[in-house]
């Protein structure tokens, strides 16, 4: 059973790594090991969706995480970049998902259709098994002063709060590259009803952060002992590293947490990368 599953994972690593190819249903069923006329419907069985609707959901998802939060990337560009013949494909396939075209949600994104839009694909997603590609380590986080957004709300709504938070960093001339970027992670949005999740976008700033109608405001991250698990993949397969961290390194850790929240460190992020190039160090505060 294990070995089932461990192949399966295997072909939807492979479609991740290959978005841009369309790889033949003979390479595919080969990975796992079935024959090629059954290979479709067995792929639809488990992740509950077909091959096709994984390729258009996920070129799509990227594609739309550009528009509302890279507004120097022409429209055009973003179509290339991700595969498709043109712009017009593109708003084709924009039209099909959303219902408008993709300058309409770059104006005005539609985050509420979004969660609907891209369900079946995360759902998808957090069914892979999560196998640590690395150790994980102690180390010391040094108190770190930061500009930071609170949101508050929705979790279908934090999309809009970090197209806000990135036109602040933008202002302020703090790319990525050169600050780091941080999220506070208070809970899971199923853990609490959708008015009382809590989740903060953070940037290292050790400057002033005057009144702006972005809602960004100064803060501060504790700093203190760590146990840091590195993540590379896709942010719906983010709570099984979390948990993998919880319910197997833990227990046998002889380590105590700390009565401070858990929080990431986005090292490369997404859509400037494909999801499954995505780096994010996830920090246990420990005693």
């Amino acid at each position: 059973m294990m070995r089932d599953a461990r192949r399966w994972q295997q072909v939807w690593h492979s479609l991740e790594h290959h978005l841009d190819q369309k790889q033949g249903r003979e390479d595919l069923s080969q990975l796992a090991a079935c024959s090629p006329w059954h290979f479709h419907r067995l792929f639809t069985a488990r992740f509950g969706l077909s091959v096709l609707a994984f390729r258009q959901g996920a070129r799509l998802q990227r594609a739309a995480a550009l528009l509302a939060w890279r507004p120097r990337h022409s429209i055009t560009r973003i179509a290339l970049d991700l595969g498709y013949d043109s712009s017009a494909s593109l708003s084709r396939a924009f039209r099909q998902g959303f219902g408008i075209s993709p300058s309409q949600f770059r104006r005005q994104p539609q985050w509420q259709r979004w969660q609907g839009v891209f369900q079946p694909l995360h759902t998808a997603r957090s069914a892979i098994m999560f196998e640590p590609d690395a150790d994980i380590l102690i180390r010391d986080f040094p108190l770190t002063r930061v500009a930071m957004l609170p949101h508050r709300g929705p979790s279908a709504l934090l999309g809009e709060s970090l197209q806000r938070f990135i036109a602040w960093r933008k202002a302020h001339h703090l790319p990525p590259s050169r600050y780091a970027t941080y999220n506070v992670c208070y809970h899971h949005p199923d853990d609490v009803a959708p008015a009382d999740f809590c989740f903060d976008l953070c940037v290292a700033w050790e400057g002033e952060v005057a009144a702006n109608p972005q809602g960004v405001v100064a803060g501060t991250l504790p700093g203190g002992r760590c146990a840091v698990l590195r993540h590379i993949g896709p942010d719906e397969q983010l709570e099984g590293a979390i948990l993998h961290l919880y319910r197997h390194w833990l227990p046998g850790s002889g380590a105590q947490l700390r009565d401070a929240p858990l929080f990431l460190q986005r090292v490369r992020l997404f859509p400037d990368v494909p999801a499954h190039e995505a780096v994010t160090d996830i920090f246990l505060p420990i005693q």
